[in-house]
């Protein structure tokens, strides 16, 4: 099905604009013959892409079936917040079109899009970015390095030398708002992590903006022992940019410490114990006939002592308040683990047990 069968009737003009602060950008995209496809550009933001030119049929064509695609016969014609009136800096932006034999449609907003506004932008990133200066919509880095090692064998047949590539990958995709994280251990094994954070992953390229902006390969010569890395940046209209070299000082860029830092930074960040998998709460939970023992603590790296509780809000962490002493003097102490047992099973060392008299709330 070609472009113009999918519209049923030609598109004969898109227009789109967005204004923010000073920041200004106008595109103006029209249709030639067989799909041929007419941009003139006008951006206070990217005075480096004002120009006209134009895309060939075939590009054009498959550029006008995504468009189709996002069915903007469906649009609202205003989009402003429902609940709260639009911050002072809020974007303002207008798109128009027009079909042969068809009056201008036409749809404005100030803060608020369209369901599919992120798909719409990313079409036509590919004529100009559409947002920030110089924006980066997709980050790859690979990394690579040799690992070698003499595998002893049994008495009499020689040692053998075994080597492979080591891998890495991180992509951090703006449109798919995620970042992934890949390593391939070995042949076969490989580990694979993602997360997919809704409007923070295009905050976190946007703070990467400024380290990667001015890459450069590294300058000297290719050390054959060391780590590689290749850095690709895809910058919607202009060209993919490639930086290469040795994963070291010596080869690794200015500005990198602080890109890598900033990437380390979030994933820390959400780093945690995951659920399925934390004792702390698989193991909660008093069965029929049992009692909570909980080992307190009085100071950092002192003695565990048991102490009873029917509280079973308690947790880990939790100071309390108990008797300790032969003269039953009541001190504040720390729980380190939380025990249940059936009274028949409490072992013997443990002795007479106290209770925990209450919380001590922080």
């Amino acid at each position: 099905m070609t472009a113009k069968e999918k519209f049923g009737v030609m598109l004969k003009y898109i227009r789109f604009s967005t204004r923010k602060g000073e920041n200004k950008t106008l595109i103006e995209i029209r249709t030639g013959e067989d799909c041929r496809l007419d941009a003139v550009i006008e951006s206070v933001s990217y005075p480096f892409f004002e120009c006209a030119y134009s895309l060939t049929a075939e590009h054009g064509e498959e550029w006008l079936l995504r468009i189709a695609d996002l069915h903007m016969e469906n649009w609202k014609e205003v989009y402003m917040p429902s609940d709260t009136m639009p911050d002072a800096d809020a974007e303002n932006w207008e798109v128009a079109y027009c079909e042969q034999d068809e009056k201008e449609k036409k749809s404005v907003g100030r803060g608020a899009y369209p369901d599919n506004w992120k798909e719409f932008l990313k079409i036509m990133d590919e004529i100009v970015p559409t947002s920030i200066p110089g924006q980066i919509n997709k980050i790859t880095l690979e990394y690579k390095r040799n690992v070698r090692f003499t595998q002893k064998n049994e008495e009499g047949t020689q040692n053998e030398t075994v080597n492979w590539d080591y891998k890495e990958e991180m992509i951090l995709d703006r449109y798919e708002e995620t970042l992934t994280i890949r390593q391939v251990i070995a042949p076969g094994r490989e580990l694979t992590k993602e997360y997919h954070m809704r409007d923070e992953i295009p905050e976190l390229m946007d703070k990467c903006m400024e380290y990667l902006g001015k890459l450069e390969s590294a300058s000297g010569p290719k050390e054959s022992e060391s780590a590689e890395f290749k850095l690709c940046l895809e910058c919607g209209a202009s060209a993919s940019r490639v930086v290469t070299g040795t994963y070291n000082r010596r080869g690794l860029p200015e500005g990198w410490d602080a890109f890598i830092r900033e990437i380390a930074g979030y994933i820390r960040f959400y780093e945690s114990y995951e659920d399925i998998l934390n004792p702390y709460i698989y193991r909660r939970g008093r069965r029929q006939g049992e009692q909570i023992i909980c080992s307190v603590i009085f100071h950092e790296k002192g003695e565990r002592h048991p102490y009873r509780t029917e509280d079973e809000d308690l947790e880990v962490g939790d100071k309390v308040l108990v008797q300790a002493g032969p003269y039953k003097q009541e001190l504040p102490g720390k729980i380190v683990s939380i025990d249940y047992y059936q009274k028949s099973d409490l072992p013997e060392e443990f002795g007479d047990i106290g209770e925990i008299l209450k919380k001590i709330e922080e």
